[in-house]
């Protein structure tokens, strides 16, 4: 297949504070993959634009529009990206009969996927639920990362915990935020801490910056000038690891449970359960407790970039033009 200059991207996804963003700054690394190759880019947002274009951007060409319920179809030129928790059978099969190529970012294999690519990006074992000609990209590099995170340096962790960095999502669905800060204050009392999202009330003494929403330039720079964090185990956990930032893990939806097993499986994380565990907060002090030394989260750091490149985005256009399905 050739590429054509004028090949359109159209990004069908969800975004709102009760449900998050993670949908859309994943898949605003596709829309920069392809907007740098020259290529135009539409978003079709089911659920607050307003919410969303904090994430991905006041240029973005977006429609919001509840594209289950009404048909948008694409052109035949286009290549189209799906990103949904909510889209079911059917729907695929019609957007996939009118675009040129189509992919499916998917968490949980939750389908029997035909007749597109399948990006799932968990490390661990994966058993694709079997479907009709469904090409399956498995595996943490699949992973789109916002350009920031995508050469980061290799990190050399200090002797001590200086800074925490605290994400539970861009809206905190959980209200986490400050209990989580609270359990890092006890933890580790002199540290600097930072949180990203969330409540501006931490109720936390010492030092405790709030930050409602981050550049992607900016939370990467925070990053790298952080010895630990505490986070959501959704798509900030990708960044993390670019990143080497030991970090513990927290899961807080469905969609994060290979997440939650996996990484820290794989020995670049520490896990401190799901969120509504009957002791959940003493599972996160602890987990905080394993990154006191610092060759433990060396371990961890070294590992956690070995894992992703950050070149999904780029992996993905090239086999998206390059296999019809």
């Amino acid at each position: 297949m050739t590429v054509e200059v004028n090949q359109p991207l159209w990004i069908y996804t969800e975004a709102a504070p009760e449900i998050g963003a993670g949908h859309v700054v994943r898949c605003s690394a596709y829309a920069a993959e392809w907007a740098e190759r020259g290529h135009p880019v539409r978003w079709l947002l089911r659920g607050d634009a307003q919410f969303a274009r904090e994430f991905i951007g006041l240029e973005a060409e977006l429609s919001q529009i509840d594209w289950l319920r009404v048909n948008v179809d694409p052109p035949r030129s286009a290549v189209c990206i799906l990103d949904s928790y909510s889209i079911e059978m059917e729907q695929i099969a019609k957007i996939g009969s009118f675009c040129r190529s189509l992919a499916i970012i998917d968490d949980e294999c939750r389908l029997p996927y035909a007749r597109a690519i399948v990006v799932h990006t968990s490390p661990g074992p994966v058993l694709p639920m079997a479907g009709g000609g469904a090409v399956w990209a498995l595996g943490p590099n699949w992973q789109p990362l916002r350009r920031p995170f995508t050469n980061m340096p290799k990190r050399v962790v200090r002797p001590e915990v200086k800074s925490i960095l605290i994400v539970m999502g861009g809206s905190d669905l959980r209200n986490l935020s400050a209990p989580m800060a609270l359990v890092a204050r006890e933890a580790f009392p002199s540290a600097h801490i930072r949180i990203v999202g969330g409540m501006s009330e931490s109720g936390v003494d010492g030092a405790v910056d709030h930050f409602p929403l981050l550049t992607a330039e900016r939370l990467a720079a925070f990053m790298q000038d952080t010895d630990i964090a505490i986070s959501a185990a959704g798509q900030t956990t990708f960044e993390l690891a670019a990143a080497g930032l030991p970090s513990v893990l927290v899961a807080i939806a469905k969609n994060q449970a290979q997440h939650i097993e996996h990484w820290p499986a794989a020995g670049a994380f520490v896990s401190a359960g799901w969120w509504d565990d009957q002791n959940f907060f003493s599972n996160v002090g602890r987990a905080l407790e394993t990154l006191r030394p610092a060759s433990f989260r060396q371990l961890l750091s070294e590992r956690g970039q070995s894992m992703v490149d950050g070149r999904g985005a780029e992996r993905l256009y090239r086999l998206l033009n390059h296999v019809r399905l």
